[in-house]
C-alpha cells in the first residue's frame, strides 16, 4: 500500500517540482537589463539637467541658493535721531543692487526696520528696500526700548539686510526733534 501511495502522492508533486524549478531557471534567462541605448540616454539626459543646475547656480538665477554680495557702501555723513519713539537713519548710500534692510544693530540694541524713504529734492518717497545705485535714504527703525545715546558720539551702525549681509557705516547722533 505505501508503494501506491508513493506512486499516486510523491511522484506527481515531484514532476510538478522539478517542472516549476525548470519554468523559474527559464524565465530568469529570458529577463535582460536596460539597453546600451536606453542606458546611453539616461546619462545624457542626467548630465543635461545637473550642466543646467550648474548654469543657473553661478549666474545666480536660483533665489535662496545664490549667495549675495551685495555692497553697500556709505557716502558723506549719516545722522541718527530721534522722533515719536522711532529711531531715524539718514544715510547717502551706493548700493550694488536691489536689497531690503530689515534691522538695524546700535550701540548693542537690535532695531528692526519700519519703512524706507529715498528722499530727494527734500521729498521723501517710501521704497520697499535699498535700489541700486546712490541715493539718499530715511530709515525708520523701531524697538520696545530705544538705546540711550549721546548727542554729538557717532555710532558704529550695522545695517541688517535681507540678504544676509549685515553692513557698516558710522552715524552721528543728533538728538530728538
Amino acid at each position: 500500500m505505501s508503494i501506491v501511495l508513493i506512486k499516486i502522492f510523491i511522484l506527481p508533486i515531484n514532476k510538478f517540482m522539478t517542472s516549476g524549478i525548470r519554468m523559474l531557471k527559464a524565465t530568469r534567462r529570458s529577463k535582460k537589463g536596460l539597453s546600451g541605448a536606453i542606458t546611453a540616454l539616461i546619462l545624457v539626459i542626467a548630465s543635461v539637467i545637473i550642466a543646467l543646475i550648474v548654469v543657473l547656480y553661478v549666474f545666480g538665477l536660483i533665489p535662496g541658493l545664490t549667495s549675495s554680495t551685495t555692497q553697500v557702501t556709505q557716502i558723506g555723513p549719516a545722522y541718527l535721531y530721534e522722533s515719536n519713539g522711532d529711531l531715524i537713519l539718514n544715510a547717502t548710500l551706493s548700493v550694488g543692487s536691489k536689497v531690503e534692510v530689515i534691522g538695524m544693530v546700535v550701540a548693542g540694541s537690535s532695531l528692526s526696520a519700519q519703512s524706507v524713504y529715498i528722499v530727494s529734492n527734500n521729498q521723501a518717497t517710501l521704497t520697499p528696500g535699498l535700489i541700486g545705485g546712490t541715493a539718499s535714504y530715511q530709515m525708520i527703525f523701531t524697538a520696545s526700548s530705544i538705546p540711550k545715546l549721546a548727542v554729538g558720539q557717532t555710532y558704529t551702525v550695522e545695517l541688517v539686510l535681507s540678504n544676509g549681509v549685515t553692513t557698516t557705516i558710522s552715524a552721528t547722533y543728533i538728538g530728538s526733534t
